[in-house]
């Protein structure tokens, strides 16, 4: 699928995938905006790009972000801003994401008036929390009336896709195995090691009810071959942003404020007078801490929780590439 582009009135470009609109629609069709996480870009959406007109007459839009898939790179500036207040700075991209659904919408007139039009968004890993931030500043005082009318009249929801506890700003209720930061792992094989654990199945004992003490953290099932194993050249240099994964945002993630990030959780998930989210889905088979926080996230919110039998961390390219 063609990498397409779209200008914002800033200058800045994002570029993006779009199945467009399902050819037996008539207009009638919703449109699902997805963000990815950190190290890997907007082709870890393959599995839906690729089935998006077989489910519910989706139109998908897969958002590369500032720095990924040849979206505009982060300036110094911008940079500087992280570094010194990195909750503003991921706000800030926030905001552009706002714009550019607005300005998608717009553009491609998108039908959003009627109950089974309209869109939503999604964020897989830590694409929630800029999801989430995004959503949070729908009431900023920079936020155009045309942008936040467009919300108004079409927005259908957000759907929080395999989110661990820092992208919600929770404190873990344990310190979770996380081979990122293994002191014993030269800073080069951090994250062809890293890829080994992320893309992995993990046989948890028991999904209905977990505990972090019953959950599978460090060793992956051996009855399946990780993900990696399955993806080869060229589409394993389409999915990663680069060999050892770091990107602008990365160490800009971990230095987030925990309390702005579980601000902004708070205000889209849990606050009646101004929640927008709409769900929340899991794999059977994905990382300790993603599941437990998803699943905590369903109990505590009393968002509908979908659990996709055997999917791993990483079930938007696995299936793709074993299918």
């Amino acid at each position: 699928m063609a990498l397409l582009k779209l200008h914002l009135p800033t200058g800045i470009e994002f570029t993006y995938y779009d199945t467009g609109a399902p050819s037996q629609s008539h207009l009638s069709y919703r449109t699902l905006f997805a963000v990815h996480g950190f190290s890997f870009n907007g082709c870890m959406f393959f599995l839906m790009i690729k089935n998006a007109h077989g489910c519910q007459n989706i139109r998908l839009v897969v958002i590369n972000r500032r720095g990924y898939g040849s979206s505009s790179a982060v300036t110094s500036e911008e940079k500087l801003v992280a570094d010194t207040d990195p909750a503003q700075y991921v706000n800030d991209r926030g905001k552009e994401i706002l714009s550019f659904i607005n300005l998608f919408v717009k553009r491609e007139a998108i039908p959003i008036k009627s109950d089974d039009t309209g869109f939503g968004m999604v964020g897989w890993s830590m694409g929630a929390t800029w999801n989430l931030a995004a959503l949070s500043q729908l009431d900023s005082d920079d936020i155009s009336d045309e942008i936040r009318s467009t919300f108004k009249q079409g927005f259908r929801g957000l759907i929080l896709h395999d989110v661990n506890s820092q992208g919600v700003g929770w404190t873990p209720e344990k310190t979770w195995f996380w081979p990122f930061s293994l002191p014993q792992v030269p800073a080069s094989e951090t994250f062809p090691f890293s890829l080994l654990w992320m893309t992995g199945y993990f046989d948890h004992p028991n999904i209905s009810n977990p505990t972090p003490d019953t959950l599978i953290e460090a060793a992956p099932s051996l009855n399946r071959v990780p993900t990696i194993f399955n993806i080869q050249e060229p589409q394993r240099s389409e999915v990663f942003l680069q060999e050892n994964g770091v990107s602008t945002d990365t160490t800009i993630f971990y230095s987030l404020p925990a309390e702005s990030t579980r601000a902004n959780f708070e205000k889209i998930c849990i606050n009646t007078s101004t929640s927008m989210a709409s769900g929340v889905v899991l794999g059977e088979k994905t990382i300790a801490d993603t599941l437990y926080t998803s699943w905590k996230i369903g109990e505590t919110t009393k968002l509908p929780a979908h659990v996709i039998p055997g999917a791993n961390h990483f079930v938007g390219v696995s299936l793709a590439v074993e299918a």
